[in-house]
């Protein structure tokens, strides 16, 4: 069954492509008038003033601007060109990346969650394995169960929905950027605004590093994990308790892998010298927003009445606590019974 990771990257992409192809097309084509008359003057002042002996332009550069030309308008007007030699072996790189960290046994997009899928489900059956000796416990070892297990599946529910979101986020600003080609293409040509072609080049090659940042921490993550999961199939709740080196092993690199996964952006943009925000903003202001509600109940005394009321109802909702961790990553996943 097709995970909800696997739905998502599949349907941005589908949808990003289609968009692509036509406003790429829409551009080349609307611009292309404007491109060749600017293109055209430009030549004819440069010729010019290399007649009236007023050109202080190198060789070197007269000669780059000759060549860039013919190859900006080859690559950059012509959608078919683009698509084949720019567009495709860029996804083709990305994904053939992400799947080699991954494990992933074919070099797609959307086959990348295929490795994430299994290792989340194994570690869920070794905590459900875990569970199946409740006969055998008093209510106090229930209680702790069920909460060890419900944090444990919201923390890699949240790590699964990061990992979504980084790369749908970066395949849309990488087709947002690709659209615009054909502008910052003919700016290559020019000494005065190259340097805003390689920015846009720059932009490019940072939002398509992101992923293959994010594809590795994940890898590494589930290295891990391995080790984990074994070690929670041998727990004995009876004779070690739930709090065991394992279940904290597993919390640990559950938390570790979402905080790093939030740097994959200042990764690639290490890397490239370029600066993408990422979601790492994005959490901080969430955060930001729950301090600052936090407060606001204190000032208003709405704490009070919360904690009360969390108080009467504790004893239903630790004893919910696992399902819902559960419940949220199977939701993500798309296995929903």
């Amino acid at each position: 069954m097709e995970s909800i990771g696997q739905f998502i990257v599949v349907t941005a992409i589908e949808t990003l492509h289609n968009y692509f192809i036509d406003t790429f097309t829409s551009i080349s084509s609307s611009y292309y008038s404007l491109a060749s008359m600017i293109v055209t003057l430009y030549v004819i002042v440069i010729g010019y003033m290399a007649a009236t002996g007023k050109l202080k332009t190198s060789i070197q550069q007269l000669a780059a601007m000759v060549i860039c030309i013919p190859i900006t308008f080859l690559l950059f007007f012509n959608p078919i060109i683009f698509t084949d030699w720019i567009y495709q072996p860029l996804f083709s790189t990305m994904a053939g990346l992400m799947s080699l960290v991954l494990g992933s046994d074919t070099f797609t997009l959307s086959s990348i969650f295929q490795p994430i899928d299994d290792s989340f489900s194994k570690i869920f059956e070794a905590v459900d394995g875990v569970t199946n000796q409740m006969d055998t416990w008093d209510l106090g070892m229930k209680v702790k169960v069920f909460f060890v297990s419900g944090v444990l599946g919201l923390v890699y529910a949240i790590l699964y929905t990061v990992f979504t979101v980084l790369i749908v986020t970066a395949i849309f600003a990488i087709h947002v950027l690709l659209v615009l080609g054909p502008i910052f293409g003919v700016f290559a040509a020019f000494k005065v605004t190259r340097s805003y072609f390689f920015s846009w080049l720059k932009a490019i090659v940072t939002y398509a590093l992101v992923p293959v940042f994010t594809a590795i921490v994940m890898g590494i993550t589930l290295q891990f994990l391995k080790i984990a999961i074994q070690d929670i199939t041998d727990i004995n709740v009876v004779e070690t308790g739930i709090f065991t080196q394992a279940i904290g092993s597993s919390l640990l690199i559950g938390v570790l892998s979402i905080s790093l996964h939030l740097k994959a952006s200042e990764f690639a943009s290490a890397l490239t010298g370029g600066q993408i925000s990422g979601l790492s903003g994005f959490f901080g202001t969430v955060a930001g927003i729950g301090v600052g509600a936090t407060q606001l109940g204190r000032l208003t005394g709405a704490n009070k009445l919360i904690g009360s009321s969390i108080s009467q109802a504790r004893g239903k909702t630790i004893g919910m606590t696992m399902n819902a961790g559960k419940r949220a990553y199977s939701r993500l996943r798309g296995f929903v019974n």
